[in-house]
């Protein structure tokens, strides 16, 4: 097929992009209608455009309603050569609230595609797509008095976009962000903000008045999802599908998914659910509810149908695990168990290694697209069986990670248990535990290779023996081994020259302890009547704060310790009268 460039010159397009130009099926010679170099407009590029053409859009600010007439076109911005999103938010659609935004209502097929555009300020229905099927792919749909995509009797898919809702009652609202009315659509790898404090509005609708809607197939799978799925599926006999989602919902009282009612062929399917009301199902029949975690809700998963499958999910700190079926833990591999998510309060839902949602979904599920090692099975939540998947490795949890051995006398000994456990989901093979300063502290470690299976436990003697003349000593216990995570023991010791001075031997009081926020302060026990010095040293005695204070008498010391990682520091104050040691531990969240 040729492709016609209208502008002989000053347009060089990417075979790439004209690869994913061409992508999709076409009959003829194909143009590029450039926008504003041929046409002022995008609608009048789209006026002279047929079937396969392209309209090519340049960063601007367009002020008008885009309508595809029927025609399977691509109308992009200039994001489709670069995949530069700064085109998206440069070339914006803009209805100044008059009406809809972008019309797709008149048979359009897959081959239509809307892509690389921010639209706002639309009213009613940001972009609207009636009896088609299009592919609305990669745009910003924020900012609209309207639902952010509106789908009447169509099969579109929805992918990689940003769409927001309107929450307020004014201009006919609120508005969803997806509302779906008798369709079948994908809607796959987007951003769906749903948000709202009140409940009114949800992030996907879906207003079904057809049960049996004949031939439409839903599938909702991998988006970020932020409020509530809110709605009937048809029971067609078709897959209807909502898989690998992550929905947050934050007012504490809406379910993340409330299906009024179901399909026979409703799979909810390795989703990770936070917050609100978990999964709520309230009519149908048969829902495979498998795979998922739902965290920090007020209820887990509820159930008002007579059949279900519940198999192989976490339900975790939920004020109530199940609802209106027996509670499942420990039946069918219903878990729960703290998932271990890695940073949720900024979208990362991976496991940190000793999650028990690693290789603990259902067996027979599909898991050969998660990275080696896998476990061969299946991890609950959102990654599992995709790329992203946390592989199953050895996992180290020590415990406890610091060891304060407190006053020993020179020449003498104390020993501590120290416990290290392999709490990941792979053999865990030890070849050495040490300490770095082993004249004044051992492990019974024997040396040699030791395996521990997922679950098992070694028990070690920590000992501090003091042999050289010093106050205070730090070291720590290392494990060289296969695990992901160090195994690091933190080591504190102190000798009096023989003598136990007791606590009240620094001369100062420190506080609060742990230090968590961004100030310690200290109080001396008799007066400081000459400029004196504080140091902070960390554990292996390197200076981190040095300061010279004033004479304070027995007011209390403020340091800023805001720079201060977590662990476990010695404070030094001298001056020529006296030469005083203390410790204390920084906790950080």
């Amino acid at each position: 097929m040729k492709l016609l460039d209208q502008k002989t010159t000053g347009c060089c397009i990417t075979m790439l992009a004209l690869c994913f130009i061409l992508s999709f099926p076409q009959t003829g010679e194909s143009r590029i209608l450039h926008v504003p170099l041929d046409y002022s407009s995008i609608q009048g590029a789209i006026n002279s455009s047929v079937n396969g053409d392209t309209v090519l859009v340049n960063d601007g600010f367009y002020q008008e309603q885009v309508n595809f007439l029927g025609k399977n076109i691509v109308v992009t911005s200039r994001y489709i050569l670069d995949h530069d999103s700064v085109h998206i938010y440069n070339t914006e659609i803009n209805r100044s609230y008059l009406n809809e935004g972008v019309k797709l209502i008149n048979g359009e097929g897959p081959s239509a595609q809307l892509t690389g555009f921010t639209i706002s300020n639309s009213l009613w229905k940001a972009v609207w797509c009636k009896n088609s099927s299009p592919t609305i792919r990669n745009n910003i749909i924020r900012g609209n008095k309207a639902d952010g995509i509106y789908l009447d009797s169509s099969g579109a898919t929805i992918s990689d976009n940003e769409i927001h809702c309107y929450p307020d009652f004014d201009m006919g609202g609120p508005y969803e962000a997806i509302e779906v009315f008798n369709s079948g659509p994908v809607i796959e790898r987007n951003l769906i903000d749903g948000n709202d404090p009140a409940g009114n509005v949800h992030a996907i609708y879906l207003d079904l008045w057809n049960l049996l809607l004949p031939g439409v197939r839903t599938d909702i799978r991998e988006n970020r999802i932020i409020g509530e799925i809110f709605g009937g599926l048809p029971d067609n006999g078709l897959p209807q599908l909502i898989h690998h989602n992550v929905v947050t919902t934050g007012n504490g009282f809406s379910a993340s998914m409330n299906i009024t009612d179901c399909a026979a062929n409703l799979k909810i399917v390795n989703n990770t659910v936070t917050g609100g009301g978990g999964i709520w199902i309230q009519g149908g029949n048969y829902p495979d509810i498998r795979n998922n975690i739902v965290a920090h809700a007020n209820t887990g998963i509820e159930l008002w149908v007579d059949t279900a499958t519940v198999a192989y999910n976490n339900i975790w700190d939920c004020k109530v695990r199940y609802s209106g079926i027996p509670d499942q833990t420990g039946i069918n591999g219903n878990i729960s168990s703290d998932p271990g998510f890695l940073d949720p309060s900024r979208g990362d839902y991976h496991f940190f290694c000793w999650s028990k949602c690693i290789d603990a979904g259902d067996p027979l599920s599909e898991y050969t697209r998660e990275p080696s090692p896998n476990g061969g099975r299946i991890n609950m939540g959102n990654y599992g069986n995709t790329p992203e998947a946390d592989p199953s490795v050895a996992c180290i949890l020590a415990f406890p990670d610091t060891i304060d051995f407190g006053y020993v006398t020179m020449g003498w000994h104390k020993d501590t248990t120290w416990v290290i456990l392999n709490a990941g989901h792979a053999r865990l093979d030890i070849s050495g535990v040490s300490t770095g300063n082993a004249d004044n502290f051992s492990t019974s470690y024997p040396g040699g290779m030791t395996q521990l299976n997922p679950g098992d436990s070694l028990g070690l003697i920590v000992t501090f023996h003091p042999l050289t003349n010093k106050t205070h000593y730090w070291d720590s216990v290392l494990v060289t081994s296969n695990s992901v995570s160090p195994g690091k023991c933190y080591l504190a010791g102190h000798t009096a020259l023989g003598v136990d001075p007791g606590p009240e031997v620094c001369g100062f009081e420190i506080y609060p302890v742990p230090v968590s926020g961004d100030y310690l302060c200290i109080k001396p026990s008799t007066p400081w009547t000459q400029e004196t010095r504080v140091e902070i040293t960390g554990i292996k005695g390197e200076l981190v704060f040095s300061r010279v204070v004033h004479p304070a008498g027995v007011q209390p010391l403020r340091i800023s310790t805001g720079m201060l990682k977590a662990g476990l520091y010695c404070l030094r104050i001298k001056n020529d009268a006296l030469s005083l040691t203390g410790k204390f531990s920084v906790a950080r969240h």
